[in-house]
């Protein structure tokens, strides 16, 4: 996996204006667990690919950044409302902060 993370940071240096090579940074921090550097690159290709919000998103939820998850999965239905991976994963984080919530009262 850091061999990942490693050819696709060249690529990147190399065509930092190529979405795609933006994208597949960010899918390599993500499966090497370095999920604040996959957040940084998939943010840089927002813009210009509308997938992009999901996997922000799916990041976000796994750092247990619940508000940022629930933002962009809410920005990536905006663009594709009738996802259900978005309605899906939307429901796994009421889920989610609902058990959160239960542990901060003391449940």
């Amino acid at each position: 996996m850091g061999d990942d993370v490693s050819l696709y940071a060249n690529v990147t240096r190399i065509s930092h204006h190529k979405t795609r090579a933006q994208f597949n940074m960010a899918l390599a921090c993500e499966k090497a667990g370095r999920l604040n550097e996959a957040n940084y690159y998939f943010e840089k290709t927002l813009l210009l690919d509308p997938d992009a919000f999901l996997n922000l998103a799916n990041a976000y939820l796994q750092l247990g950044m619940i508000s940022e998850a629930r933002t962009s999965y809410l920005m990536a239905l905006k663009i594709n409302p009738d996802d259900a991976r978005i309605h899906h994963n939307l429901e796994i984080l009421s889920v989610k902060s609902g058990a959160q919530a239960r542990v901060a009262d003391g449940e």
